[in-house]
């Protein structure tokens, strides 16, 4: 699925939502986890993370990364992880986070995980858009998207609502039942 078709998705809900909802998609099909992956890849405690794009300009962007980075901390279930700063990382098996904030180019999953596509965004829109997309090298692994209109700042509550839920709906399920068959992913 490219990315393009499911960033149109904030501009048919926003003549069907209200502007004070953040709205996260979370997009299962297609996507190519294992139960229990977000865990292994966090058994350290810590994910590489890279975020792009800000929808603030000037001072309202500093430390905009670190924010972002630390909000998503508050998303995973069961332990604590740590999204530390990285650049997109497309080494062999790597696993990275990669947040995008409010992407104008059409790009697929695969492209933002990436290190050699450049991706362009804008700050200041009436929406802020959010992709979030856990990679594993260059191969996405699961994603999700979430976009929340008028924000005021990087302090309204709404941001910070918006990056966990849709680090949240990134972070792929985990059955402790199967994993305890033994098997693993890797």
């Amino acid at each position: 699925m490219n990315l393009h078709k499911w960033l149109a998705f904030p501009a048919a809900a926003l003549a069907i939502a209200s502007c004070d909802t953040v709205r996260v998609t979370d997009l299962e099909s297609g996507m190519a986890f294992y139960d229990g992956s977000f865990q292994y890849a966090t058994r350290s405690g810590a994910i590489k993370t890279s975020v792009i794009g800000s929808p603030f300009s000037g001072r309202a962007s500093d430390g905009f990364a670190a924010n972002v980075r630390n909000a998503m901390g508050n998303a995973p279930f069961g332990h604590d992880v740590a999204f530390v700063p990285a650049t997109r990382d497309k080494s062999k098996n790597a696993f990275h986070v990669v947040a995008l904030f409010n992407g104008v180019n059409p790009l697929n999953e695969r492209e933002i995980c990436e290190r050699d596509v450049e991706i362009a965004t804008q700050p200041n829109t009436s929406t802020t858009s959010m992709v979030a997309i856990f990679c594993q090298g260059k191969h996405p692994i699961s994603y999700a998207s979430g976009f929340v209109d008028s924000l005021s700042g990087p302090n309204d509550p709404r941001f910070r609502k918006l990056v966990v839920q849709v680090a949240r709906a990134m972070i792929p399920g985990y059955d402790a039942d199967w994993n305890s068959s033994g098997f693993t992913p890797f």
